[in-house]
């Protein structure tokens, strides 16, 4: 089958990994990221998929693709006990068999905002390659819990108190 279709504000949540098939190692990967991180949000999405539906049993095997072009309108996620909520969401996201890549993707936490463009493998391989930007007034409980716990410590070590601002970071 070779499907075409756009969704309007639907909801990040499990179900929604019923449109990969029951054995694709995304699939398990991605189920694990929702309860470790405790996804959740709307989105908008354009997605195309080619392959098996439901209950269809293969004469031939057939390779399975998607490509999912995601807008988020809001996403919260717990992260090391912290949960952060990111708003006024810009950019997409686009979710390929092995890849997310972030397309100008942009949102406000806290009292911040950040902005990301590069790619995240979840195959295979855990390959990241992305370029981020952020800026805060103060290093509220959503940084707090993305940084590394040496950079935490440094931080605490030093009372760095304030704003802060990254510039262009590859990761």
């Amino acid at each position: 089958r070779d499907i075409h279709t756009s969704v309007s504000a639907m909801p990040l949540d499990p179900p929604l990994l019923n449109i990969l098939p029951p054995t694709s190692p995304p699939r398990a990967r991605l189920a694990r990221l929702f309860d470790e991180y405790k996804l959740e949000g709307r989105f908008d999405a354009d997605v195309h998929y080619r392959g098996l539906v439901g209950s269809e049993a293969p004469e031939v095997e057939q390779d399975t693709t998607y490509d999912i072009k995601a807008r988020p309108h809001r996403l919260a996620l717990v992260l090391r006990d912290t949960p952060i909520e990111l708003t006024d969401i810009t950019g997409a996201l686009r979710i390929r068999p092995g890849r997310i890549d972030l397309e100008q993707l942009a949102a406000s936490h806290d009292s911040g905002r950040f902005e990301g463009s590069g790619a995240v493998g979840f195959d295979t391989t855990s390959d990241i390659d992305l370029r981020l930007s952020a800026t805060s007034d103060e290093l509220g409980p959503a940084t707090r819990a993305v940084l590394p716990d040496a950079v935490l410590r440094t931080i605490d070590g030093l009372t760095l108190q304030g704003g802060y601002t990254i510039d262009d970071a590859h990761l």
